[in-house]
């Protein structure tokens, strides 16, 4: 075959592949993990520079899949994990250009988020942790990376490109560090919530650490990092440290100290103490339950063994009651804990057993949680069950005594299932100020095709002529 006839066929096939890149003008344009009222608030956004309808689009957020359907977009398109939470803080953009995704999940510890058209990858990012950056967004910038925003805007031009770090003089160069708010006293055991205000000089140390120690320096909590990005900014943020179960009491001491600069406020904590709804055991002495606590119009009735087996499912159930007017959502989840270490958790996230669920007024609903502890030794335990009523920023807790104790299954089995389930498991997301999208990649690519092209365009009227 003639080198003539192999060209056009060539060349038509370049061509449907440069335009399918062109076609292919949809991105993941900004995110919002961390909202700073609503915890269901978060939001995702597209952008497309022409109208397209997403039948086959799909969204993939570490495992979470949200299949688009019949939906158009010609501009901005923002999927919200609760439409009625996001238009209360966005109340200027036009319902038409939010859907609702009530399964999506986006962790404030960073993760990796794909856009496919039939299961082909068309965009991609990953953001790092917000988990002290509460109210910013991820987005894109026109050079097409993407950078914390101070400044999020939900189906509009990202305005982030006019953030500067400013080296203004007159902006205080000194550091500062306060603790503005925490409990007068606590029981070890429990967690608490510290407020810190912080501002960033000119230093190029950004890191902050908040943790409770003993008048022999020993922490008695787990350490809480925070991470500031930006100089001369003021930053207020809410910290919640763990206490370790200790039998001992006394007076210790908050310590908030990084960019060179320290804060302290001293704190009384009592000995670890039992729940005061102390849990009945049943006849059988398998498993123990809550009477009930009720607060305001919900009454709360909670099931968990009093022994857990390593490498078995832990059933936990809770019943919540509401006799209130209006129905109400929950979120519900648990983790097994001793001190600052979740002995349940994959990758530290203790709300990875979280599930929502719908309260009709005057009606209960049952909801069951499992959990499984593959690695611990055997002994005492904690099991926290938190219950987070969806108008509500706060989770109510509840703390229960469980004994940890090995399985029947063989050495191997147990193996495996831990290999089972890291498997399953996303990689760790990469964390950074700027990552370049894929999409930008393609962007990139884009003058090799059109000079091969043109090339071989040349060497075509060449051999035509000769």
């Amino acid at each position: 075959m003639s080198f003539k006839k192999l060209f056009f066929p060539f060349f038509f096939i370049l061509f449907l592949i440069l335009f399918s890149f062109q076609a292919s003008a949809i991105v993941i344009n900004e995110i919002l993990p961390n909202p700073e009222e609503f915890s269901d608030a978060e939001w995702l956004e597209l952008y497309s520079d022409s109208t397209m309808n997403l039948s086959g689009y799909k969204l993939d957020t570490t495992g979470q899949i949200y299949n688009f359907g019949n939906v158009n977009i010609n501009d901005y398109l923002v999927i919200a994990k609760n439409k009625t939470s996001f238009l209360s803080l966005w109340p200027n953009v036009s319902q038409e250009k939010v859907i609702e995704w009530q399964g999506m999940g986006l962790n404030n510890a960073g993760e990796p988020i794909s856009l496919l058209n039939n299961n082909i990858t068309i965009d991609a990012t990953t953001y790092p942790s917000f988990s002290s950056r509460q109210g910013k967004s991820w987005a894109r910038l026109e050079n097409q990376t993407f950078t914390i925003c101070n400044l999020p805007s939900p189906a509009e031009r990202n305005n982030c490109s006019q953030q500067t770090n400013q080296t203004n003089q007159t902006w205080q160069n000194e550091s500062t560090i306060k603790i503005t708010d925490y409990p007068d006293d606590a029981d070890f055991g429990d967690s608490i919530d510290i407020d810190i205000k912080l501002y960033r000089g000119n230093t190029a140390k950004y890191a902050v650490y908040i943790y409770i120690e003993n008048d022999e320096g020993t922490d008695v909590s787990d350490k809480e990092t925070l991470h500031l990005d930006d100089k001369y900014t003021n930053y207020t943020e809410t910290v919640t440290l763990e206490l370790k179960c200790k039998n001992e009491e006394g007076t210790y001491t908050i310590v908030a100290e990084g960019l060179d600069e320290k804060d302290t406020e001293e704190i009384e904590i009592n000995k670890c103490s039992e729940y005061e709804n102390q849990n009945e055991e049943s006849e059988d002495n398998e498993t123990q339950a809550s009477e009930g606590t009720t607060i305001g119009d919900f009454t709360y009735s909670l099931t968990i063994p009093n022994t857990i087996y390593i490498g078995k499912e832990i059933p936990v159930n809770v019943r919540i009651k509401n006799d209130g007017n209006e129905a109400q959502d929950f979120y519900v989840w648990s983790y097994v804990y001793n001190g600052p270490k979740c002995y349940s958790c994959i990758n530290d996230d203790r709300e990875e057993n979280k599930k929502s669920i719908k309260i009709n007024a005057g009606s209960s609903e049952e909801i069951s949680l499992q959990d499984i502890v593959q690695e611990a030794e055997p002994g005492s335990y904690k099991l926290k069950i938190k219950i987070l009523q969806s108008n509500l920023k706060t989770p109510k807790e509840f703390s229960y005594d469980v004994m940890i104790e090995g399985n029947s299954n063989s050495p191997q089995q147990i193996k495996e299932t831990i290999k089972t389930i890291q498997s399953t498991q996303s990689t760790t997301p990469i964390t950074g100020a700027v990552i370049e999208s894929e999409s930008f990649s393609l962007n990139k690519a884009m003058p090799y095709f059109l000079a091969t092209v043109s090339l071989l365009l040349t060497i075509y009227i060449i051999v035509k002529k000769v």
